[in-house]
């Protein structure tokens, strides 16, 4: 079973309620039932090529920007 999840929503909860839900996902990722595939990681100083490596598409996984 295959799942592409490309974006959340959460609208008008509360912030308990938040918490429960990401603590949810962050099980579901722990237990292996839910796969955070990271295509690559960049600098904030590199966010313009992350951004144009977006645009350009093909890619397989999430674009993570580092801010120290």
């Amino acid at each position: 079973r295959q799942l592409r999840l490309t974006g959340i929503f959460i609208l008008l909860e509360s912030d308990e309620s938040i918490g429960a839900m990401a603590a949810t996902v962050n099980a579901m990722c722990q237990r292996g039932e839910l796969i955070h595939n990271v295509a690559a990681t960049f600098p904030f100083a590199r966010t313009a090529e992350a951004h144009d490596a977006v645009e350009q598409g093909g890619i397989a996984g999430n674009m993570i920007v580092e801010i120290d």
